[in-house]
């Protein structure tokens, strides 16, 4: 089975390759599931009802804090997903409306900048959660940056 690097096998086997570099993980369906579940977040997007199948077979051996502890979602994410149901049929939505993940890795000295860059910048509203803040903050400061490099005005977070 394949856990990661179906594109490049597609793209191997279209080339005629017959055999290609790969290593072999000796794990169980449940530990396949984590690694998809961390491997897709990591290096593609996630389908979100392939997502959503593989964190309710997850939710039904482990818990969503036990998960939370080798997964990039917290146990409240993972509950949140495994509770949320999908429309039986497509749906019209603009692509504009959904947010697009971003994950990146931080040493603990620039995750400390950038926390208190986001602290700095947030948007506090009520209805906004801690996700929604951030993602405000950060798109504020990009904003500012872009403005200093281009000598543009401040930008004011609407």
């Amino acid at each position: 089975q394949i856990i990661n690097g179906h594109h490049r096998s597609r793209a191997l086997e279209k080339l005629g390759c017959e055999s290609a570099d790969c290593i072999v993980w000796d794990v169980d369906d449940e530990q396949v599931d984590i690694l998809l579940a961390t491997l897709n977040r990591l290096g593609g997007t996630d389908e979100l009802s392939e997502k959503l199948k593989l964190l309710k077979r997850l939710t039904q051996k482990t818990s969503a804090k036990e998960l939370a502890k080798l997964l990039p979602n917290s146990a409240k994410q993972i509950e949140r997903l495994t509770q949320l149901k999908l429309p039986d049929g497509p749906m019209k939505i603009a692509a504009d409306d959904f947010a697009t993940p971003m994950v990146f890795f931080l040493k603990t000295s620039e995750q400390e900048i950038v926390n208190k860059a986001l602290s700095l910048a947030e948007r506090r509203q009520a209805k906004m959660t801690k996700a929604q803040r951030n993602a405000s903050a950060i798109t504020c400061i990009a904003q500012q940056f872009i403005n200093h490099k281009s000598g543009g005005g401040v930008y004011v977070n609407p």
